[in-house]
């Protein structure tokens, strides 16, 4: 076995937490601002869509999905992913707005506990995130399938590390043993190690679906939009063959192998994230016996922080 190794410090903030944060009048909602898709749950609706949004002059607002704050519009799921790698410096607050409204269109004012997440080295901006939330009212207008105004008061944020929310999801043997999280996403991925519920590995890489959807663009000589290139390679406009998926998934080991996370080092190691769903045939039947792909790679994360994000709240 590999020596304990932490790359990076997490700590989730746990605020005080009055008991106001019980109220059964409150939401806790959990969002995912994946950088290709949003993932966004009450623990009874759930809601996966594209991350894509643009703020272009509209003109005929009527048909499209949006979220008016202090009169500026923020289509959603139209335009392009952003390739900002921070998330807190994203316009978070509109891509939050919109996550809320998908799933309480048939509430006007609501109180609101929110779990959101970051990746791990981004972690240590998550007072940014709490500070701009926590206590604050969102009064806007949206339209999903028909206009609304929304007023959400904001109780409580708690912001969890990706990937690492994705451990609590695990079964109660791999959690005893010695199981490393590769969480792939949009832009980064995160690493976990836990051995037998405690930290051994933290870590991020700057490498994401976004860097082979870019090659492929690249190497086609057309100037798709991100957000399209899964669409022409299934239209067969854009070649993309097993040989490519492995070459990125070999390029992510590597990476892990440089760092030494060697994956015969764990009892088991679990791929989850958009990315991981994308390359699962690759993963299943690639890589050693003790690697496996996440039964519900897009949600780990989402599901996840609803268990931890609730316990840090005092919530069952």
């Amino acid at each position: 076995m590999m020596e304990n190794r932490v790359e990076n410090k997490v700590e989730v903030k746990m605020n005080n937490v009055s008991a106001e944060s019980k109220d059964s009048n409150i939401k806790t909602i959990i969002i995912d601002l994946g950088n290709t898709n949003t993932k966004v749950t009450d623990g009874v609706r759930e809601e996966v869509y594209p991350s894509t949004y643009s703020k272009e002059t509209e003109k005929f607002k009527e048909k499209l999905k949006y979220v008016c704050i202090n009169d500026e519009y923020t289509y959603f799921q139209k335009g392009d992913y952003s390739l900002t790698y921070n998330k807190v410096k994203k316009d978070f607050t509109s891509s939050i707005a919109y996550a809320i409204a998908k799933i309480t269109e048939d509430i006007d004012a609501l109180n609101v506990n929110l779990v959101l997440l970051l990746p791990i080295d981004q972690m240590k901006n998550q007072g940014e995130l709490i500070e701009a939330l926590q206590g604050k009212e969102l009064e806007y207008t949206a339209r999903i399938n028909k206009t609304m105004e929304k007023l959400v008061a904001i109780n409580r944020v708690v912001v969890c590390p990706e990937g690492m929310s994705s451990w609590w999801t695990c079964t109660q043997e791999e959690k005893n043993n010695f199981v490393m999280l590769v969480d792939i996403g949009g832009r980064t991925t995160n690493i976990i190690g836990m051995k037998a519920g405690e930290t051994s590995v933290l870590d991020t890489f700057d490498i994401g679906m976004l860097n082979l959807f870019e090659r492929l663009r690249n190497k086609s000589g057309k100037n798709y939009p991100l957000a399209d290139i899964e669409h022409h390679i299934e239209n067969g406009d854009i070649t993309l063959l097993k040989k490519n998926k492995a070459e990125f998934l070999m390029e992510i080991i590597d990476q892990m192998n440089v760092k030494r996370y060697f994956l015969d080092n764990f009892d088991s190691v679990i791929f989850t994230g958009g990315g991981s769903a994308f390359l699962g045939e690759i993963i299943k039947t690639k890589l050693p016996q003790n690697c496996r792909l996440h039964e519900n790679p897009l949600k780990s994360n989402m599901l996840g922080a609803m268990l931890l994000g609730k316990q840090i709240l005092g919530l069952k």
